[in-house]
């Protein structure tokens, strides 16, 4: 009998087109993408990730499971990715012809997403991974979740539905796969302190660069260009405008803002504090006291209020942290009762050194000079709740809500500076509820965490909560959200921290149970 008879010919034509399913569908999106860039206007180019996205998940289907999955790479070349994007100047882009303006952490970011994907499609341990963390840290998920739907709701409302939908792509992008991609990718502790320990090198370049520009009083950014990289005229022309307050130069460093270069240092600091109060060596624990110290001075010549306030809260709020864990570790250690009754005695003299000296109260709290920019927030909230209560439920759309409430400054350009106010202007009450409950979630468990643990990771949990509760109090008065990638990539630490939490327990609960059986059985 000849061999070909035994092949079943249903089965040879299955395989037949299981081949061929990928490159004609490669073939096909192509087509259609090409099409699309020459018929579509650069503000649409971000509708066209939906059938990119999916042409990459047929493609990783359509192919056979490798041997191995390279993990390992993927995880470094996040952290890779994450450290760039503290780092390299938002106003510097890759300009190709035909293309819209690409910056260099988004094309990271979007190089990234396919070899996350690859890992994704054929590592089952990262699938099951994530799946697991889905369901055991589910309103972290919901509260996300939540969101992106009321932000796809908005577009309905939205006066420029392009520009939301590209908002809503670049926040899928940027934040909610650097969230997935922690917390799929991080099985170890060392990891964690390796993504730690690149946020402070990130910090500490972007400290040297605010200090340098506070001494050379220009944007030191402007002049570096890349081969084929370049700035945009009029946008540099807007940055320069804003460097320059009551006769004071405001570091900006690679941000937009001065306030946003002053939010980064401020989020470096709870990881400074946390391997000064763990490091292993006196060595170690000088280079984060230098670090914290210097980045007083760093923080301070941006001229922004909110940077000294967030130095200040950091040291605080983690003295009171530390206070309690003390406290609470050990009944008999008298070192916790004195910490803690020592740290209201630390606010209130705190509290008077701002009322006595002029220097500090100015830095913190404003003069004369930062009246119009405090009258200017104050009407900012007196336009926003109105508009709010007009669209309580879905808003105006991504990108929309600071137009619709129609804050402009001198020169007629619009601005918003609330971010609490401003995620209800865009995605209505519910989108603000879900944003608050994602914050509110990781102050809760990261405190929870840090106090009822004794383990090595539960510090590391403490030093998020205060990140994150620094973070909600700097969200009032800045609305830019450069350093929201950095933000979404701590939420996934932290996830990555309570499932490790949870294995250890559940590790040490069955090594207690084995015990007693082994013991008995040698009975």
């Amino acid at each position: 009998m000849s061999s070909t008879l035994l092949v079943d010919p249903s089965a040879r034509r299955s395989s037949l087109r299981k081949a061929a399913a990928w490159p004609l569908a490669l073939l096909l999106t192509a087509a259609i993408l090409g099409l699309a860039i020459a018929a579509l206007s650069e503000r649409y180019f971000a509708i066209l990730f939906g059938p990119l996205a999916l042409l990459i998940t047929i493609i990783f289907w359509a192919m056979p499971a490798p041997r191995t999955v390279p993990l390992h790479i993927a995880w470094l070349a996040l952290v890779g990715t994450l450290g760039l994007t503290i780092v390299w100047p938002s106003y510097i882009a890759l300009r190709l012809p035909g293309l819209p303006w690409i910056n260099m952490p988004r094309l990271l970011m979007s190089m990234f997403l396919v070899l996350w994907l690859y890992c994704l499609f054929n590592s089952s341990t990262a699938r099951r991974q994530l799946l697991q963390d889905l369901r055991d840290y589910k309103p972290i998920f919901l509260f996300l979740l939540g969101w992106i739907v009321v932000m796809v709701l908005g577009i309905a409302k939205s006066h420029n539905p392009a520009d939301s939908i590209t908002r809503i792509v670049n926040f899928q992008l940027s934040n909610t796969v650097a969230l997935l991609a922690v917390v799929s990718l991080v099985r170890t502790p060392a990891q964690l302190r390796l993504l730690a320990i690149v946020i402070l090198c990130a910090g500490a370049f972007v400290m040297a660069n605010g200090l340098i520009e506070s001494r050379l009083q220009s944007i030191i950014w402007l002049k570096f260009n890349p081969p084929g990289f370049s700035t945009d005229e009029k946008f540099v022309t807007e940055l320069l405008e804003g460097v320059w307050r009551e006769g004071n130069y405001r570091v900006q460093g690679p941000f937009f803002v001065s306030l946003s270069y002053a939010e980064c240092l401020v989020l470096t600091l709870p990881f400074a504090y946390y391997f000064l109060l763990n490091a292993k060596s006196w060595m170690m624990r000088y280079v984060f006291i230098a670090y914290i110290l210097i980045s007083a001075p760093a923080i301070y010549v941006s001229h922004s209020r909110l940077g000294v306030v967030g130095f200040f809260l950091v040291g605080m709020t983690y003295a009171g942290f530390f206070a309690m864990r003390s406290w609470w570790a050990s009944k008999t250690n008298l070192f916790g009762p004195i910490l803690a009754l020592l740290f209201p005695v630390l606010i209130v003299s705190f509290l008077g050194a701002v009322t006595v000296s002029n220097r500090l109260q100015t830095a913190m709290i404003g003069d004369g000079g930062t009246q119009s920019s405090d009258d200017g927030r104050a009407l900012q909230r007196k336009l926003a709740i109105p508009a709010i209560m007009r669209s309580p439920i879905v808003g105006y759309g991504m990108a929309q809500g600071g137009i619709v409430a129609g804050f402009t400054m001198p020169n007629g350009a619009g601005t918003f500076d609330n971010y609490i106010l401003l995620v209800a202007l865009d995605n209505g009450i519910p989108g603000l509820l879900c944003f608050l409950g994602f914050v509110g979630w990781c102050i809760l468990r990261g405190s929870q965490t840090y106090l009822m643990s004794n383990s090595e990771l539960s510090k590391m949990a403490g030093a998020l909560a205060v990140y994150f509760i620094v973070f909600l109090v700097i969200r009032w008065v800045l609305a830019q959200q450069e350093n929201h990638q950095f933000v979404m990539a701590v939420a996934g630490m932290l996830v990555s921290i309570l499932r490790m939490e949870k294995q250890n327990k559940a590790e040490a609960s069955a090594s207690g149970a084995a015990e007693p059986a082994a013991a008995h059985t040698r009975r």
